[in-house]
């Protein structure tokens, strides 16, 4: 299952697997697709890395 706000993605780079469209910060939506899908384990793949971005807008790195 791949989880994915599309705030920097594309929904055809995913091709393997179930795609919930939602963010991670969503706790409803999370727990609902790891228990609907039956998810066993969690790997985080999502970090920003735009460097000049990160410097105008630390805030968003943080919470990333």
């Amino acid at each position: 299952m791949v989880n994915d706000d599309l705030s920097t993605g594309h929904r055809s780079a995913v091709r393997f697997g179930r795609f919930v469209e939602g963010s991670i910060g969503d706790r409803r939506l999370v727990c609902e697709a790891l228990e609907c899908h039956g998810v066993e384990a969690v790997m985080h793949f999502a970090g920003s890395a735009y460097v000049g971005e990160s410097m105008t807008a630390p805030e968003k790195y943080f919470h990333n």
